[in-house]
């Protein structure tokens, strides 16, 4: 079966263009929400992209005025704890996935809350419609954000900012998150952001990925070691040629278990 032809549910389209994957959200009538079916298909079509050889970057987005406003609270109000936990584990899993995977481009086209927001911060790069807004609303009904936002606002934007978003729950112009560092490019109409996109993942797409691929890896992880183990993780990287470019990712996964869970 062709990869643009493959199914992962009525709420997400899937297409592959120039080696780049396309995911994009399309539960417009729930404003991208999530559910424990809509986060199991994310999972199932990013998995996807990391086991498609063809596939060299990502690129998320979503169709209508919101690219996700997190977690779907109706799927889980008034029932069994288990099912809030189900899509926290899920949600967790995710971003691990687009943590440890091949390089991610968001084209962010409107309001992203909570989960929606976290995201994109696993992201490579984060281009952005100039309208809508960001909030973290979990401390707006007492909900401890979780799934690894905190470490990951942390790495991307600091303490400080981290705890303005967090703690006060306040909604966050385009303008302003440009500012903060959330976003990295704005831009004024759908053409012009899906554009950016695909000139971000085609140069990315274009490079050894090898090498792009170490680059990514070490940056997400070598910060938070201690010097000789963080070296360790580069010098390895930068000896991927004697490893072979083709095999090189999936060892050095395996070699610092980054592997992603199925």
């Amino acid at each position: 079966m062709a990869d643009n032809e493959i199914n992962f549910g009525r709420f997400i389209e899937f297409k592959v263009k120039n080696r780049i994957g396309i995911i994009t959200l399309n539960k417009i009538e729930r404003s991208n929400a999530f559910d424990v079916e809509q986060l199991e298909n994310y999972k199932k079509v990013l998995l996807y992209c990391q086991n498609n050889k063809r596939i060299r970057a990502i690129i998320l987005t979503a169709n209508g005025k919101n690219f996700s406003t997190g977690i779907d609270v109706a799927s889980a109000s008034g029932k069994d704890i288990s099912v809030a936990k189900n899509l926290e584990r899920l949600l967790a899993e995710v971003v691990r996935i687009l943590l440890n995977g091949k390089p991610v481009i968001a084209a962010i086209n409107g309001r992203a809350l909570g989960g929606g927001l976290e995201i994109p911060l696993f992201c490579d790069y984060r281009v952005a419609l100039n309208e809508g807004y960001y909030q973290m609303p979990e401390i707006l009904i007492n909900v401890f954000p979780g799934t690894g936002c905190i470490t990951q606002m942390v790495r991307t934007i600091g303490p400080l900012l981290t705890k303005k978003i967090l703690m006060w729950g306040e909604k966050i112009t385009p303008e302003q998150a440009l500012n903060f560092g959330l976003i990295d490019e704005l831009v004024n109409t759908m053409d012009e952001l899906m554009a950016v996109a695909m000139e971000k993942a085609k140069f990315l797409a274009s490079r050894n990925q090898a090498v792009i691929n170490g680059i990514r890896l070490c940056a997400n992880h070598v910060w938070e070691k201690p010097y000789d183990e963080a070296y360790k993780m580069e010098n390895y990287c930068s000896n991927w040629f004697e490893i072979g470019k083709e095999s090189f990712i999936s060892k050095f996964k395996k070699e610092f278990n980054l592997e992603e869970e199925e």
